[in-house]
């Protein structure tokens, strides 16, 4: 019995799909290429968008736990700015850190015998925040009352690299309050430079 045996390449010459040529195969890269490189930039700024909205969060968990605990505890509860963690400082940052306290003897600084309630280390070298406060000397410490209360209103702002166009603000009520904007509360534009 003959049986007629053809090779593979016979068999696939009109029915098998082909390969790519090395034309095709540039041209798919290059448009790959193309395509990864125009989403490079908005991806970056995906990247820093998250990052910046992190550190609100952060800030807003750190304050939403101060005035649950000035109610449970009926104290006043302090958050400051510090750089070590244990003290509150008049001269550094937002960004370089703060700390959460009860303030007992309600003299606005951290004591040795006041329980410290969380901390937050230096967020890094490409964020600040500016917080501008009413009243003025509030500026470096938020602090909350046993009524929820806040002693007065206040403005963080939060910037990157990026500038004023990309700034988000954090913005704090005499009631305690919070909301995001990416305006002032009078409606202007945000300022990475403080006054």
């Amino acid at each position: 019995m003959d049986m007629d045996v053809t090779s593979p390449s016979n068999r696939c010459q009109d029915k098998c799909p082909g390969g790519f040529t090395l034309i095709e195969l540039l041209l798919v890269f290059t448009i790959t290429a193309i395509m990864l490189g125009m989403a490079a930039p908005s991806f970056s700024e995906l990247i820093q968008n998250h990052r910046l909205t992190g550190h609100i969060n952060q800030l807003v968990s750190h304050l939403t736990y101060a005035r649950s605990e000035a109610v449970k505890s009926n104290r006043n509860v302090i958050l400051c700015k510090s750089q070590d963690g244990m003290s509150c400082s008049n001269t550094s940052q937002w960004e370089e850190g703060w700390i959460l306290f009860v303030d007992n003897d309600k003299d606005r600084q951290h004591g040795s015998t006041e329980p410290k309630l969380a901390d937050q280390h230096a967020l890094g070298h490409d964020i600040s925040i500016i917080y501008s406060a009413f009243p003025y000397h509030s500026r470096h410490y938020v602090l909350y009352y046993p009524t929820g209360n806040s002693l007065g209103n206040g403005t963080f702002t939060f910037c990157d690299s990026r500038g004023d166009g990309s700034a988000k603000a954090l913005v704090l009520y005499k009631t305690g309050r919070l909301r995001t904007s990416r305006t002032s509360p009078d409606g202007s534009e945000l300022h990475c430079l403080s006054n």
